[in-house]
């Protein structure tokens, strides 16, 4: 579906980033590879090919991952952040670090490492203390909630769902 079509047809607007297989009709999907269901394939480490303030949510489940470490994901993070309009939420889904990190780096695939602590980076810096301007992150996400917990192949995942500042 073309992303006029799909924002004229959707009251709430959710872009699914590296979406893959399965991404829910209700949601606008992007990935590097066509399946069904991906509305866009295109390479989102040059960007995210969506004017400003589009979307009232973006969804990044198993995607931060993907993005290799250092400047690219702070340019991710800032790009999922301008795509957002005011008040909008990003959840995001990562294999983490924390409990010894074996889906972090287990997978080969697995180009940059999260966990809670890498989350509060990009953090507005009433939350952080001033974290996000050592990395030089613009975005000024607000968290809603930041949680380690265990999936049904044991291994330690971070799920987040973070505020765009109004």
């Amino acid at each position: 579906m073309e992303l006029k079509d799909y924002l004229e047809t959707n009251k709430t607007a959710v872009l699914n980033l590296g979406c893959g297989r399965i991404c829910p009709p209700s949601h606008f999907g992007i990935d590097a590879e066509d399946h069904d269901g991906v509305d866009m394939v295109c390479d989102l480490t040059n960007g995210i090919p969506i004017d400003d303030n589009t979307f009232d949510t973006v969804w990044a489940k198993d995607f931060l991952e993907h993005i290799p470490q250092g400047e690219p994901c702070i340019k991710m993070m800032e790009e999922i952040y301008r795509v957002l309009k005011p008040g909008g939420s990003l959840h995001l889904d990562v294999p983490s670090t924390d409990g010894g990190g074996i889906g972090a780096f287990g997978h080969p695939q697995h180009v940059s490492w999260w966990s809670k602590t890498t989350i509060k980076y990009y953090l507005d810096d009433e939350y952080t203390g001033g974290w996000r301007a050592s990395i030089g992150a613009k975005c000024h996400f607000i968290p809603i909630s930041i949680l380690t917990y265990w999936n049904d192949h044991n291994m330690p995942y971070v799920d987040a769902e973070l505020k765009k500042k109004d």
